[in-house]
């Protein structure tokens, strides 16, 4: 006869476990997803802005989109990685 058997509590919580890592990688996955998507949608946005603004695109503003698009590309990878 056992007197204190938490087998069932065990396994209901590694159950709720299992299924709240489903939800966080779903989570996480549709976050990545909308973000990786928006990139070309912000990349073309500023260039249409620029164009309205009158700005001229010379080396100058090119290096600025370049660092944008980096600093977006290293925050994907501290999503994804």
């Amino acid at each position: 006869m056992t007197a204190y058997n938490r087998a069932g509590v065990i396994l209901r919580a590694t159950e709720n476990l299992q299924k709240k890592r489903a939800e966080a990688f779903t989570v996480v996955g549709l976050v990545c997803a909308a973000f990786l998507l928006s990139q070309p949608l912000v990349y073309f946005s500023a260039f249409i802005d620029m164009k309205l603004q009158g700005v001229n695109v010379g080396i100058t503003s090119l290096m600025g989109i370049a660092i944008a698009i980096r600093t977006m590309v290293d925050a994907e990878t501290e999503l994804t990685g």
